[in-house]
């Protein structure tokens, strides 16, 4: 249970698929739809989460060019992020 907590499962999922677990093999299909949805949900979540740091590393790079510059960086954080592969700006590796 301390494991799918980490992956940001609800204490209500989790009740629910330790019941199913209880029951045995009869809930194979269930834990299985369970655990998938979870699965798409972490991983929209990272998407997210992705796309969300790299704006923050456009802006600290931002910043960083303006303090050692001292003028006001001609591409925005935002311009940074179009300028980057289409992969990486849309939060994909």
């Amino acid at each position: 249970m301390e494991r799918l907590r980490g992956t940001g499962m609800s204490v209500k999922q989790m009740r629910e698929y330790a019941a199913l677990a209880k029951r045995g093999e009869a809930t194979l299909t269930e834990r299985h739809a369970l655990l998938a949805a979870h699965q798409q949900r972490v991983q929209d979540n990272i998407h997210r989460w992705t796309q969300a740091l790299a704006l923050i590393e456009a802006k600290v790079e931002f910043y960083e060019e303006w303090i050692v510059s001292g003028e006001r960086p001609a591409v925005s954080p935002h311009g940074r992020l179009k300028a980057a592969p289409a992969s990486l700006a849309a939060g994909r590796p």
